[in-house]
């Protein structure tokens, strides 16, 4: 049976190839126009036919997305087998013909075949340093995951386990458990998910595990999903209705995080590509994106494997979709995990991924390796994380800024053969990044205007409680060229026309991180102008001994000169500057000097003929 189930498997995986919308990788078979294939069709919404707008939400919701099947349905004479809530639509099984038929047909928002899907197959614990986290007490609420919930997406969670809650059947079906709160089986259309084949109870342990196996948020709580069978396969439409059933029930049991260690296979059993990976953000091609972003929406965090075929140029669905968030796998010695898949357009967390022991079926534990384990090591961290800022700020902490917090508090870690960087995640430091600030620079400038030739003194200092991990001063010239850094902590320096040698602008960029890796960086600017032009001499030529020129006979009686004026030296160079005359300067300074010379006489003429003709008249009198 085994071999006939992988049989049927594969043949839907090479028919899906040639029609999956979009898919750049896809490679080309010929179809039956006759056969049926299994697909995902989404609907656009039609407006209802009734006044809606006074019901409850969650029923509005399923009128509009059964009333939009529905016109579709009635037009094109198509049976539903499956039908989903927030994101209108049905699957069901169609000739190659009818799917260019409903492409060209109004209302159909996509069809996409209902691909296979797959499981990617606590020493971790220290190595993110959650443990650290555990101790830590707000308000004497530990920061263990208490009051948060994950919604796995897998092949079920063995909640009988003593490390997950210990329960029996009856009490999990009557909503009795403390630790796996609920969940459904797509698989087999109950509302009973056990494992049947302990991926989704390893994965669980980690997250959340608290007994014989203490998982990365032992307090949190969780939901089982199933999705995956016993041969840990599933289908797209499972993994839709199952995104769909956490986003329904994120209030009911305060689902923060949805975490799927599965996704599409990149490759066949023979090695040739699927057309199922994706180089790039795949959102126009995946049924899944709508629902995510509805997600996104509601403050939830999705986490996703990128999958391990050791693939360099693509990953799988549905991390390629924009907003989740990606996880790959390192070793415990924080090695890149050379079978994870990556793509250079993607960004990637690290976490932990080889040989992680965790709860298995039947009361045991095991250890396996793959991002599968590596994507609930970061799951249970985004729960510490959302935890802890809760506490502190009474918030809750935006999903959106998740990837960045873990990506500047984490370990880089280069994959060799790409020879790309990616973040390992330290939950430790991404928790105590919320409540402590960033380091405290001083960058000081003595100027910010100088000459060539001229020097500048730049002293800066870089300070923080918990220690600086690094320093890095630029300087950096008017075309952005670097000419100057240093590592160091504290200086003060001296730069002169060695190094200042060219006019313009140059800026000074100082930049430093702490022990926890939060950042501060701050700049300043200064320019450097050209040497000013030397300002003409404004006295008249003279004989060096202070008198006019040689040649010169002071008047007409000979004798010596009459003291030349003083021009008073600010009137005399606003004056000199504003001429636009080209004759020589130093002429019409001569000529200016005689005239005052001049006219001085004549007043004095003019006075002694008044006074004269004055002293006549009284004596008339």
């Amino acid at each position: 049976m085994k071999t006939k189930k992988y049989v049927g498997i594969m043949l839907i995986a090479l028919l899906a190839v040639i029609l999956l919308p979009l898919s750049s990788n896809a490679s080309t078979f010929t179809l039956e126009e006759d056969e049926l294939i299994d697909v995902i069709i989404l609907v656009e919404e039609q407006q209802p036919r009734i006044n809606i707008q006074h019901w409850p939400e969650h029923y509005k919701r399923n009128y509009v997305a059964t009333e939009s099947i529905t016109r579709i349905t009635e037009k094109t004479d198509i049976k539903p087998e499956r039908t989903f809530e927030r994101t209108p639509g049905f699957t069901t099984k169609i000739t190659k013909s009818q799917i260019e038929e409903l492409k060209e047909e109004p209302g159909i928002r996509g069809v996409y075949i209902n691909k296979p899907i797959y499981a990617s197959l606590t020493q971790s614990v220290g190595i993110i340093e959650a443990n650290k986290t555990w101790v830590e007490s707000i308000e004497n609420t530990s920061v263990m995951g208490k009051g948060q919930t994950v919604c796995v997406i897998d092949s079920g969670i063995d909640y009988t386990h003593e490390s997950l809650g210990g329960c029996t059947e009856q009490e999990f079906l009557e909503g009795n458990c403390n630790k796996v709160l609920g969940g459904y089986n797509f698989v087999s259309n109950n509302n009973n998910p056990m494992d049947d084949t302990g991926h989704g109870t390893h994965v669980a342990g980690i997250i959340a595990g608290n007994g014989s196996i203490t998982g990365v948020a032992p307090e949190a709580t969780l939901i089982a999903i199933k999705v995956l069978d016993s041969e840990g396969i599933g289908f797209s439409s499972d993994l839709l209705a199952g995104i769909e059933w956490c986003v329904n029930n994120k209030e009911t049991y305060n689902i923060t995080v949805i975490s799927m260690s599965l996704g599409s296979k990149c490759k066949d059993n023979e090695g040739n590509l699927t057309g199922h990976c994706y180089t790039d953000f795949c959102d126009t091609s995946e049924p899944f994106t709508n629902i995510i972003n509805q997600a996104i929406s509601l403050n939830m965090s999705v986490v996703s494997s990128t999958g391990n075929e050791a693939m360099t140029d693509q990953i799988s669905s549905p991390a390629c979709i924009q907003n989740v968030t990606r996880v790959g796998s390192s070793t415990k010695e924080d090695v890149f995990g050379s079978f994870t898949n990556r793509a250079p357009v993607f960004n990637i967390l690290l976490a932990p991924g080889v040989l992680i022991n965790s709860t298995d079926l039947n009361q045991t534990t095991s250890y396996r390796s793959g991002t599968s384990m590596s994507t609930p090591i970061v799951s249970g961290g985004i729960i510490l994380l959302k935890k802890y800022y809760e506490l502190i700020n009474q918030e809750k902490l935006d999903a959106s800024n998740i990837f960045q917090i873990f990506n500047e508090t984490g370990l880089q870690i280069n994959d060799a053969e790409t020879n790309t960087s990616f973040t390992r995640i330290n939950v430790y430091n991404a928790v105590k990044s919320q409540e402590t600030p960033p380091p405290t620079l001083t960058l000081l400038l003595n100027t910010t205007n100088i000459y060539l030739n001229d020097s500048i003194n730049i002293n800066w200092t870089a300070q923080d409680d918990l220690g600086i991990s690094q320093t890095l001063l630029e300087i950096k010239n008017p075309v952005n060229e670097t000419i100057y850094n240093s590592t160091e902590q504290t200086q003060s320096i001296v730069l002169n026309k060695t190094i200042l040698n060219t006019t313009g602008n140059y800026t000074v960029i100082l930049w430093a991180n702490n022990t926890l890796g939060l950042e501060s960086q701050t700049q300043q600017t200064f320019e450097i102008k050209s040497l000013p032009e030397e300002e003409p001499d404004p006295t008249p030529p003279t004989d060096g001994t202070g008198g006019l020129p040689s040649g010169s006979t002071g008047g007409p009686g000979g004798g010596s000169t009459p003291p030349t004026p003083t021009p008073e030296p600010d009137r005399e160079i606003v004056a000199h500057q504003e001429t636009t005359n080209d004759e020589d300067t130093s002429t019409e300074e001569s000529l200016t000097t005689e005239q005052i010379i001049v006219v001085l006489a004549g007043a004095s003429i003019i006075y002694l003929m008044l006074s004269k003709n004055t002293t006549t008249r009284k004596k008339r009198r």
